[in-house]
C-alpha cells in the first residue's frame, strides 16, 4: 500500500507492466465478462471495480472500448487519489497510443448546501478538467472548441442510502421515495 499520492512511479511493478506482461492478451478479464453479457442477452455490463490501480481495474480502465465512470467524494483527498489515477491512466495511454473513451466522473456525496454553490463545484470541476486535460490524450481533430477529456456530474448526499437495507425490495421502495 503506497500513502504518498505522487509516489505511483515509486512501485517496482508499474501499471504499463501489468498490462505489457499480457501482450497476448491484455484485455482478456474484459473479454469474458463481454462474452458472458453477450450470451445472456444483455446490451451492458456494469463492474464496480475497487479503488486504486489493481491489476483488475487496469484492465477495465485502459481497454479502449470501456465506459469509464469514476465515483468520488468532494473529500481533497479523494479528488488526490482520483486525479493521480487519472495521470497514471494518462500515462498509459501516451505510452500504448491508445485513447480510452472519456471518463465520466462522479462527484458522489456532495451535502445538499454546496451542491449548487457554483464556487464549490466549479472548483472541483476546473481541477478535474485540468487534470484530465493534462493526463490523457485529446482528439487531434483541430476543432477551435475542443471537448474537455472528462464529463463531471454531481450527486447530493442522501443519508438514506447510506446504511441501506440488502432487501431488494425494500432497497427499490425506499430508492423510489
Amino acid at each position: 500500500a503506497k500513502r504518498l499520492l505522487n509516489d505511483l512511479s515509486g512501485f517496482a511493478i508499474r501499471p504499463e507492466n501489468l498490462l505489457s506482461a499480457r501482450d497476448d492478451n491484455t484485455y482478456v478479464l474484459v473479454d469474458i465478462i463481454r462474452n458472458i453479457a453477450h450470451k445472456l442477452g444483455c446490451q451492458l455490463a456494469v463492474v464496480d471495480l475497487r479503488a486504486g490501480l489493481v491489476d483488475v481495474a487496469l484492465q477495465f480502465l485502459t481497454e479502449p472500448n470501456v465506459e469509464r465512470v469514476f465515483v468520488t467524494t468532494a473529500s481533497g483527498q479523494s479528488i488526490s487519489a482520483l486525479s493521480s489515477m487519472m495521470a497514471s491512466l494518462g500515462m498509459i495511454e501516451s505510452q500504448t497510443n491508445v485513447k480510452c473513451r472519456q471518463p465520466f466522473i462522479l462527484v458522489n456525496q456532495v451535502p445538499i448546501q454546496s451542491m449548487y454553490n457554483n464556487n464549490f463545484t466549479g472548483e472541483i470541476s476546473t481541477r478535474l478538467i485540468k487534470k484530465g486535460d493534462e493526463s490523457f490524450l485529446t482528439d487531434s481533430s483541430g476543432t477551435e472548441n475542443p471537448e474537455p477529456s472528462v464529463a463531471i456530474g454531481f450527486m447530493h448526499h442522501m443519508p438514506d442510502l447510506v446504511a441501506m437495507t440488502d432487501d431488494w425490495d425494500l432497497f427499490l421502495k425506499v430508492l423510489s421515495s
